[in-house]
């Protein structure tokens, strides 16, 4: 019902469309492909970009104009600049001190 309603809800109910995502992301953290490899932000990502470029410009314009909106938590943006960064780095993973940081950084903004 969430995914039907998902433009709605994150104009409506911003709490209840993050606890969605979070719960898609939970998803599919858990999901394996055909081949028993777990699916990973950035091979999603990736797959995204190759098969639906005009989408991936989208959600990435959606994503720098939230990460930008003051009104949006700190968590969130700092979700959303992880996603673009990742996207700036061919969803190749993070080096390992950027990684870490983000780690940390939303560890504290969900303690």
């Amino acid at each position: 019902k969430d995914f039907t309603m998902r433009e709605e809800l994150q104009q409506s109910d911003v709490e209840r469309w993050l606890g969605f995502i979070t719960f898609l992301c939970e998803v599919f953290g858990t999901m394996r492909s055909s081949t028993g490899e777990p699916f990973r932000l950035q091979s999603t990502g990736r797959l995204l970009e190759e098969q639906l470029p005009e989408l991936m410009t989208e959600l990435l314009a959606i994503a720098r104009d939230k990460m930008l909106c003051p009104s949006e938590s700190m968590l969130t943006r700092s979700l959303l600049l992880e996603v673009i960064e990742l996207h700036a780095n061919s969803w190749n993973p993070l080096t390992p001190t950027i990684t870490q940081y983000y780690n940390k950084t939303i560890q504290k903004l969900t303690a």
